[in-house]
This record gives structure tokens, sequence and C-alpha cells, in this order.
């Protein structure tokens, strides 16, 4: 017979359980989410502080050396099965609280969980400073995996209307339609093309 861990009930013990049922295991795994101290004693060891220094007004980048996700970001496995970012749960431990919006990165270097490196931000900030920064890829015209045009189709679709042909035949020679055709010829959309 045992104890339980969480509301005191005595029962049988099985399998060297510490907790009762399956309601108080929940309420164990909430509590656990939620104690810093325990996360950080899994977290920082998966850390290393002598990482690269990727922007020198910043000092080193402590990088995350466990199991990665997209972009090459850390990816930390939470207490009660949930995985949240390396560098948010950083946050968490530097700022006792989650990020109201994104945890950006003052470094851009994904695997950095330095908190001085990190800063709170929304969505569209964070968008516009890795645009800003030039992190993000623009793909435009025939580079774009969408694209159904070529530049060099966009050429020649402007001089067929210089010469008076319609949109509608322009856009069924090059296979879209007429309103499609029309904004590449009236540089709606192609508008990099001369």
């Amino acid at each position: 017979m045992a104890s339980c861990d969480v509301c005191g009930k005595v029962f049988a013990v099985g399998n060297k359980k510490r907790l009762c049922s399956l309601q108080c295991n929940g309420v164990a795994l909430q509590r656990g989410a939620a104690d810093p101290a325990r996360i950080a004693a899994r977290f920082w060891p998966k850390v290393n502080k002598d990482g690269p220094v990727v922007r020198a007004e910043l000092g080193q980048c402590w990088v995350w050396t466990a199991a990665k996700a997209h972009f090459g970001y850390g990816n930390f496995g939470m207490p009660g099965g949930k995985n949240q970012n390396a560098h948010r749960v950083s946050w968490f431990l530097a700022h006792g609280a989650w990020p109201k919006g994104c945890a950006c990165h003052r470094c851009d270097n994904p695997p950095c969980v330095n908190p001085a490196h990190l800063f709170d931000g929304s969505l569209t900030e964070n968008s516009h400073d890795m645009i800003a920064k030039g992190r993000i890829k623009r793909f435009r015209g025939e580079q774009s995996g969408m694209a159904k045009l070529t530049d060099a189709a966009v050429v020649d679709m402007r001089r067929r209307r210089a010469s008076g042909e319609t949109m509608r035949s322009i856009g069924s020679v090059y296979g879209v339609s007429e309103s499609t055709a029309a904004s590449a010829v009236n540089g709606a959309t192609w508008s990099h093309v001369p």
C-alpha cells in the first residue's frame, strides 16, 4: 500500500506507481509542466554556452544540442508530452512567463537559446524583422513554384497585346485565364519583367 502523491489517497501499489489514478496523473503532469526548476534541470544540460558569435554586439550564442525541428530551431519535450521550440522555453525560464507573441531572435541563429538574444514580438513584428534582415527569400516570377508563365512568355504576351491581339487569345496561347494574361500584360503581376 502507498499514499498518492497528489491526493493522499491510500491505494494498492502496482508497477511502482506513486499516483492512484489517471486523474491524479494528469494533475501531476500539469504541476510538472509549470515547474520551472524541473524544466530547467532537463533543459540547460542540452545547451552549449560556448557557441558561435553571429553578431559581435550580442556575444556568444547558446546553441541547442538536442533535437531540432523545422529550419534548425531546437525542439524540447515539455512535461505532459507537448513539444515547444527550445528558444521559447529559454524565454520562459528567463522571464517566468511564456512570450506573448513569438520569441524572436536578435542573432538570427535558429538553434540559439540565449535569453539575451531573444525578444518578445508579434507574428507581424517577426515577419518584418525577417524581411528587414534579408532572412526570407522572395521568389518572383518564374522562380516561384506556383508560376504558370516565364519571363520570356510575359515579354511575348506584352508584344502581342501591343500589336492588337485580345487578352482572351493571348491567355489561350499560354494556357492561362484572360484575367491572368491581363495582369501579366498590364504589370499588376510580373512587374519585374521589363
